[in-house]
């Protein structure tokens, strides 16, 4: 009946609800809680993000009790954003509601947000908002095992203004707000009787950070105002200008230089102006101030909106756990948890932090230094080092091809010299990067080891001994590079991948598109994105539904 029933669209979620609830009246589903009469681990995840997600889908329910405690309820696929803040795709198309997404069952979602950690006491400390905003309560989540995955904020460095006047793009709402201020912009232009500088400026758009997410937007926007502003408000396509501020020596400098250089090119081609070398000094409500780190010349220039997406920064909740867990010694970062090669939270039992609110810092291979002379024999070489990396990353991350690239000298060393190359190897390993992509290998990578070690039938996590002999350990997380995407406009993508890159327009940017529908989660979402293409090819982008007559400042 249920399958029967089940293939016609509409009827299908109301039926997988009654039978969730059905099961929940009937006590089918208590299975969930306990087992063999033992209550399950309960794991509490804070956030919703790429970490948050993946470790929630990729945990086996049956052995753990699992809550997400999030302020949203819903996840945000970031790549697209620069998409939505153009109006080139639907905001549909990169949000899926955590409900949808979990059908319902494990894990339980608290709309909540943690602001701090009983660590002695094990429970998490939320602030619960009320649905009119007007009180706050506090409320203490009890754990087992906490996983702290709630990323991190746009990076201001400071600079005056900037949370003021300028729009960060971190999360749906923050894209549509960029696009409607856009439009809103180009109808206040089109007033009659306004001072030429005064339309200059309000169609002036400045975009600070010259990384993927800056490239993409500059790239996106300059779409929509060649294919569809300068259509609609033809007497403004003069005016329509993007600035992008940069205050390195390249755009895209995570990709080649090689990549760079065509980036830089084709947005000249396409008349965004490019500001290299550049720092921002000062954000005001209609005029900004940069200047140029090479002459030392201070510009001010106005502009209609300031899109800041320039780096990153620790939120405050992580924050204040650094400091709580800063007095046991273990903590030495600023913006970020510092945590182990298996995410455990430096001098937190039970805890464990992801994504870009960690900073992974394994264990030194230059305190084991004698154990690993022995373990290579009685030549002390790098050479001989390199030929020992597979057993060597069981335990230490740092021997990762994507870490350590040599020099692999073949030259006998002594103890003490052998000791100086291991300080040289732990003190030139980076963590992750804070991507999207490394982010979902850790959140799934964690889940693993969740559901192999930290169950009613392990007594913790069982890590390799260099001498001794294990059965079953884990081993530290090593993230596969898998390559790097951006999108430069005017159908152009450039792709770095491990063995080759690639620069080009249709056949490239129909390969990213494949990639990036396949990362979505639902068929909900991939029709979206589809229906979002189709209606950017066929009818091109359509102004937002203003509801003022003037643009909202913050």
């Amino acid at each position: 009946m249920y399958a029967v029933l089940g293939r016609h669209g509409m009827l299908n979620r109301e039926i997988n609800c009654l039978y969730h609830i059905c099961k929940r009246f009937t006590g089918q589903n208590s299975i969930k809680n306990n087992v063999n009469g033992k209550s399950l681990p309960k794991v509490v995840i804070a956030g919703s993000g790429w970490a948050a997600i993946h470790f929630a889908k990729q945990l086996n329910r049956i052995k753990f009790d699992t809550y997400i405690v999030s302020p949203k309820n819903f996840f945000t696929f970031t790549p697209l954003l620069p998409f939505v803040s153009s109006g080139k795709i639907l905001p549909e198309a990169c949000t899926e509601s955590l409900h949808y997404l979990f059908n319902g069952t494990q894990p339980k979602l608290i709309f909540s947000e943690g602001f701090d950690v009983d660590f002695d006491g094990k429970s998490l400390i939320c602030h619960n908002i009320s649905a009119n905003n007007d009180s706050v309560e506090v409320t203490k989540i009890p754990y087992d095992y906490l996983v702290i995955a709630v990323g991190a904020v746009t990076n201001t460095f400071n600079i005056p203004n900037v949370d003021k006047y300028a729009y960060f793009l971190k999360d749906i709402s923050d894209a549509k707000a960029i696009y409607n201020r856009i439009c809103s912009n180009c109808e206040y232009a089109s007033y009659p009787n306004l001072p030429v500088q005064k339309v200059e400026d309000l169609c002036r758009i400045m975009i600070v950070g010259g990384g993927p997410t800056g490239v993409e937007t500059a790239a996106c926007i300059n779409e929509t105002i060649v294919k569809s502003l300068s259509i609609q408000f033809p007497h403004l396509k003069q005016y329509l200008k993007i600035y992008l501020v940069e205050s390195g020596s390249a755009l895209l400098v995570t990709f080649s230089p090689k990549i760079s250089k065509y980036t830089l090119k084709t947005f000249e081609n396409n008349d965004i102006m490019v500001k290299l070398n550049t720092r921002m000094e000062r954000v005001e409500q209609d005029y900004c101030e940069f200047v140029d780190n090479v002459t030392g010349t201070k510009t001010r220039i106005g502009h209609g909106i300031v899109i800041w997406v320039s780096g990153l920064t620790g939120r405050p909740f992580t924050k204040k756990l650094i400091e709580k867990l800063s007095k046991s010694g273990m903590q030495n970062q600023r913006n970020s948890l510092s945590v182990d090669q298996y995410f455990r939270v430096r001098g937190a039992d039970d805890v464990f932090a992801l994504g870009d609110c960690a900073q992974m810092i394994p264990d030194k291979m230059s305190d084991q230094a004698e154990a690993i002379a022995n373990l290579l024999g009685n030549k002390l070489t790098a050479k001989k080092l390199n030929s020992f990396r597979n057993v060597l990353l069981n335990k230490y991350p740092q021997m990762s091809k994507l870490k350590w690239k040599g020099p692999y000298n073949n030259d006998n060393l002594s103890l003490d010299e052998f000791k100086k190359l291991l300080i040289g190897i732990d003190s030139g390993f980076r963590g992750p990067f804070p991507t999207a992509q490394n982010a979902k290998q850790e959140g799934i990578y964690l889940a693993n080891v969740f559901n192999q070690f930290l169950t009613h039938n392990s007594c913790g996590l069982n890590t390799y001994e260099l001498l001794g002999q294990n059965s079953l350990y884990v081993k530290p997380f090593c993230e596969v590079w898998k390559g790097s995407i951006a999108y430069v406009g005017m159908n152009r993508t450039v792709f770095k991948l491990p063995f080759i890159e690639l620069t080009g327009k249709l056949l490239l940017q129909t390969l990213w598109k494949f990639i990036t529908i396949d990362m979505l989660f639902t068929y909900r979402s991939k029709t979206a994105l589809l229906l979002s293409w189709m209606l950017d090819r066929m009818f091109g982008k359509a102004r937002a539904n203003l509801q003022h007559s003037k643009p909202h400042y913050k």
